[in-house]
């Protein structure tokens, strides 16, 4: 690839040599977008040859409250009297897709009876983990922490994350036992795991860490 034209995204790149190693150079004609949640990779790795980085701002309130509505309510809005819960919601998540998306299947697995309670949890989410993202990664910890009265859901949870991203899913199921279909149904229907259909192979796609 390194003489051919050609257009290339690489999304989630971590280092200089995770992008180097597909050796395509910008300047022979070709088009490369780099996704990254690394500021000094694009401050410090690339070179002149590359434009300057745009960083992605929080979504609108208007897309912002439509995305939460989609994964706690499976429709674009929300229902009548829940408008007002559905507003707080969405600001605590301070527009960040995937605080909206874990979010909204927190809330769509919790009673509609407790969600003053779960709202007040997602407001008050203590930091986790340090960083630039502690807020962000505090926030999304409440729907791991929700896990717990499902030890076996929870511990496929931290299987995937460890091991199993981008694995095709019936390489993994044996090992998570009989339910393993109904948990990973579970997981996707929390917004915690996102399926990705290639032919008729399933495959482990993503989980918010």
């Amino acid at each position: 690839m390194a003489t051919a034209r050609v257009a290339l995204v690489i999304d989630d790149v971590w280092t200089d040599a995770q992008r180097d190693a597909l050796l395509v150079q910008p300047g022979a004609g070709s088009r490369v977008l780099v996704t990254t949640r690394s500021r000094w990779l694009v401050e410090e790795s690339l070179g002149p040859e590359w434009l300057p980085p745009e960083e992605i701002q929080p979504l609108p309130e208007s897309s912002a409250l439509e995305l939460f509505c989609w994964h706690a309510f499976g429709r674009r809005d929300a229902p009548p009297g829940y408008e007002g819960l559905a507003d707080k919601a969405t600001n605590a998540c301070a527009g960040l897709p995937l605080t909206l998306t874990v979010a909204g299947g927190w809330f769509r697995r919790t009673d509609k009876l407790h969600w003053n309670a779960a709202l007040r949890k997602l407001r008050d989410a203590r930091p986790f983990g340090g960083g630039n993202n502690a807020a962000l990664w505090g926030k999304l910890k409440l729907s791991y922490d929700a896990l717990k009265d499902e030890p076996t859901v929870q511990r496929m949870f931290l299987d995937i994350a460890c091991f199993a991203i981008g694995k095709p899913a019936e390489l993994c199921t044996p090992a998570w036992g009989q339910d393993a279909e109904l948990d990973l149904q579970n997981l996707i229907n929390r917004s915690l795991m996102l399926p990705m259909s290639l032919a008729t192979v399933r495959y482990v796609q993503d989980v918010f860490t």
